[in-house]
């Protein structure tokens, strides 16, 4: 299951999802819906490919809401276990069936999950949101063009926008929808609080960041960022020297911070590190991440990754090809994330001294694991 993204691939919309995977034969499919649209001629009713296939679907496939049922196959059956079934527990089922069947017949077709605007207002302002008020559409490329196709109530939209969905009909109360998954189908089967958690999460980091700034720091934001750090504790020698590593070191170019902002308040950083002694994490086309770090109360909301990508995106326009970072073996979280970003190419294991806190003290001694990631 992917992000939102507004690339539509014609081709890659052809192939078969994990939940979507063909089990009737095309010229079957056909043979139902040209049955389906010469009756509808006769009638002197203009239907479409489309059209006809919903209607066939929805002969075949009956809503149940019976509340035992529904909670138990939710988000959790493929096409082919809801038709066989001959019972749908809602919209997802239908798309998901839908999407099997159109592109057999060779209509590219996506799954377009969007939720309601108001209840994603109260989830991201930790209102009370427990309900969940959402609905799966589909996308098809049809006639030269992407529409908006609703298999459940077999409506049609050839002027939708992908940023926000103004229905000219009800889903229950509510017409406005905003979009947050397109993809092949949701990449496996979840039980009802699986995809809730999914859901809540995805929601919470693609629109809670939307006031976070990531941007190159200033030398002199760096240096009031450390002398807050070093007034925690005054006596702390570690500090100083962090201090005096990355302040000269992004002034002379062989570091580069980044620092997070939500609407001007600082709220976490991070660092590519370009040069070093060490030539299996820097130098050559290289470039390792430190000091990747977010305030407690922004953690969890994609702040990190939003400081990664912008990192990754430097790394990139400056020909930086592959990017390393370390990890203590007890951040079992760290290391969970890293490995979600990519970082799965393993590359050494260093023991690493830190600036002693105090004079005539030795610094602490940590193992780091360093992996790899091309880009």
């Amino acid at each position: 299951m992917k992000k939102l993204n507004k690339t539509l691939d014609i081709k890659a919309y052809l192939q078969n999802g994990i939940l979507t995977k063909p089990f009737l034969d095309v010229e079957f499919i056909k043979e139902k819906i040209d049955i389906d649209m010469a009756a509808k001629k006769k009638q002197q009713i203009h239907y479409t490919i489309i059209e006809s296939l919903i209607n066939w679907i929805k002969y075949n496939v009956k809503f149940n809401d019976d509340e035992k049922f529904v909670s138990k196959y939710i988000f959790s059956r493929t096409a082919q276990e809801v038709w066989e079934s001959g019972m749908a527990t809602g919209c997802t089922d239908y798309a998901n069936v839908f999407a099997t069947f159109a592109r057999q017949l060779s209509i590219p077709t996506t799954i377009f999950y969007a939720v309601e605007e108001s209840w994603l207002d109260r989830l991201i302002h930790g209102k009370e949101s427990k309900m969940h008020y959402a609905h799966s559409f589909c996308e098809c490329f049809f006639e030269g063009k992407w529409i908006l196709v609703d298999p459940v109530c077999n409506k049609f939209d050839k002027n939708y926008s992908c940023e926000k969905l103004n229905l000219k009909y009800k889903l229950g109360e509510f017409s406005c929808y905003i979009p947050l998954i397109r993809c092949l189908d949701f990449g496996k089967k979840q039980s009802l609080s699986e995809h809730c958690d999914y859901v809540d999460k995805l929601c919470i980091e693609k629109f809670s960041n939307e006031s976070i700034e990531v941007r190159l720091a200033k030398i002199e934001e760096i240096e009031m960022w450390w002398d807050k750090k070093i007034k925690t504790a005054p006596k702390d020698l570690s500090y100083k020297k962090w201090k005096e590593n990355f302040v000269s070191g992004n002034k002379n170019g062989e570091r580069k911070t980044f620092f997070a902002f939500d609407n001007g308040k600082y709220i976490g950083q991070g660092t590519l590190l370009l040069k070093s002694n060490n030539s299996v994490l820097t130098g050559n086309g290289k470039a390792e991440i430190l000091k990747l770090e977010i305030l407690p109360k922004y953690r969890g909301k994609g702040i990190a990754t939003k400081i990664f990508e912008k990192m990754q995106a430097y790394a990139k326009a400056n020909k930086i090809k592959t990017l390393t970072i370390g990890v203590e073996p007890c951040e079992i979280r760290n290391m969970q994330i890293y490995f979600h970003w990519g970082f799965t190419n393993f590359l050494q294991c260093i023991v690493e001294e830190y600036p002693p806190k105090a004079e005539g003290e030795k610094g602490e001694i940590i193992t780091v694991l360093c992996y790899s990631k091309n880009i």
